[in-house]
Formats: C-alpha cells, structure tokens, sequence
C-alpha cells in the first residue's frame, strides 16, 4: 500500500501530539501530589493557611508628622493574638526595636477574636526626630500574618504654596515641631551653590509646634536668577539665634523659576530688529500673502479664459 505525503504529515503531527501529551503528563505540579495505591491516584492538596488578617489603618505608609504625638490603629479579624512593634531608624540607620506589650491584644473569649486596636504613642518617648516602622503580628493557630507602615517624625516639613514658574518670588509653607524657635532658610542652585543671602525667621515656639508661612524675593537686593531649577534650604534650630549646636532639621523644596528677560525673540536683521518681530507673526504675513496671490492667480486665468 502507497502512503502518500498527506498521510505521512498527519502520522507524523499525530507523533508529536502524543509525544507532548506525555511529556506534560510527567511534569510535576505545585499546588498538588499524587501517588498510586492499588490502582487508584490519590491526589493531595496543600492548605496554605486559615483566614485571618490584621491591617495597619494609621499611620499611613509613607506620612511625615511633625507632632510627636502619634496616634495608631490597627484593625484583625480571627486571631488569637496581636502583637506591635515600634522599630527607631536613627541617621546612622542604627535600629531599635520596641515590644508595646501594653497594646497586645488577646481576645477574652470565642466572640472577641474581631476588632481594632487604638492607642497613642509620644514618639519623643523613643528616639525622637527620625524614621519610624509599625509592625503589627497576629497568630492563630500557631500561623502569623503581619502588616507594616513606615513614617517620619520630622522636625521640620515644608511645602511650596506659590507654583508660578514666572513668579517674581517663591512662598512656601513651613510646619515645624515643638522645640523648634528659628529657621533659617536660603537658595541654592542645582550644582548646591547658594544665590541668595540667608534669611531667619523667629517662630512661636509651642509645646506642639506651628506653621510659618515664608516667601523670598527672587529679583531686586542685587539678587539676579536665571531661568532654571533652584531649592529653597531650610533649617530648624532649637535657639532663637541659629548655631551648629541647636541644629535639630532640615528641610528642602524644589522649585523651577522663568526669568522674564528669557523669552526668545527671532533675529529679524538690522532693519527689522527693533520692530520685534516674532515667528508667528511671519507665519501669518507668508500665509496672508500666499491667500492673496492664489486668489490674483485664479482671477486673471479665469478672465483670460472668457476672452
């Protein structure tokens, strides 16, 4: 019998499906087992774990707070147990590890094992100024399960208030901390070179800090900006007169800054320079005058035409 070479690419494709099929039936799977015992596949399944869960609603991941008075809340649901941990990230990355074991939370009975946990913290109690973690850990039965914020406890947080590019003056908004009585703040350029003269500003010191809302000048007094990005310094002291020793923050604001004397004008010659002539303004005479002779040109073919 002749096979033809039809036939001969189904036997072949028919090979290599079978092929496949085996291959895949060998591999081996993640989520389960099996094993033969007397003929019949016994399949298992791993539980991964039971449905329980605690979460971090404050602080935020991520928020800045200038008041050392912090407030935290967590919310579980069908634990056993829920223990939190303050961690302290001083400047030199150095940690330290805090067990608030007057917030643990055991549940008194079958009933309480749902709810939320609220408490208030004096972060000057530990470590100050600074980068904090959060750590929530609930078990049940013997598994856990954790959530975790990060925020800083800053001495100082400021934020631009006037966005305008060309503005002749930046202005910005200033919190600060208690125990913080200056600020001295000053302008540097991208390359850290400063542009303008340092200026200080006495706060009123309270016993949970303030706001002080600023502005510098950025053209008269000799100071001179080009268009560009500049930053705004600010450092927080604990004096009235600012020292090295009474230094407790800093803060930075990036701004950008378009001098009015930028705005490009095209070189027209020596005839038409001192009519400040723009590109739009030639667009627009070239586009008015093409209109105008098209218009000529139709005119005197159609006329030629009739006669």
């Amino acid at each position: 019998m002749r096979i033809s070479k039809k036939q001969l690419l189904g036997f072949g494709g028919l090979a290599f499906v079978v092929g496949l099929t085996t291959v895949a039936y060998n591999l081996p799977t993640n989520a389960t087992s099996s094993a033969s015992v007397g003929g019949a596949v016994k399949v298992e399944v791993e539980v991964y774990s039971i449905n329980f869960e605690t979460v971090i609603n404050s602080p935020l991941d991520g928020e800045i707070f200038t008041n050392g008075n912090v407030a935290f809340s967590e919310t579980h649901s069908n634990v056993d147990n829920v223990k939190y941990y303050l961690t302290y990230i001083a400047e030199d990355d150095t940690k330290t590890v805090y067990e608030l074991t007057d917030h643990e939370f055991t549940p008194t009975g079958s009933d309480d094992r749902n709810g939320k946990t609220e408490f208030s913290l004096d972060l000057d109690n530990y470590g100050g100024h600074g980068r904090y973690i959060f750590r929530s850990v609930a078990t049940t039965d013997g598994q856990h399960k954790e959530d975790s914020a990060e925020f800083i406890y800053a001495a100082i947080e400021a934020d631009q208030k006037d966005v305008s590019a060309n503005s002749d003056k930046v202005s910005f908004r200033v919190q600060y901390s208690a125990g913080v009585k200056s600020l001295a703040y000053q302008v540097f350029d991208k390359d850290g070179k400063a542009v303008s003269p340092e200026y200080v500003h006495v706060t009123s010191a309270s016993e949970t800090g303030g706001y002080a809302d600023l502005s510098i000048a950025l053209t008269g007094d000799g100071l001179k900006l080009a268009s560009g990005e500049y930053a705004i310094i600010i450092n927080g002291y604990s004096t009235v007169e600012p020292s090295d020793d009474s230094y407790i923050g800093i803060a930075r604001v990036v701004f950008s800054y378009e001098a009015d004397d930028d705005i490009i004008v095209p070189d027209t010659g020596s005839i038409l320079g001192v009519l400040n002539i723009s590109r739009a303004d030639f667009l627009i005479t070239g586009l008015i005058g093409f209109s105008l002779i098209s218009l000529a040109a139709l005119f005197v073919i159609r006329k030629s035409h009739k006669s």
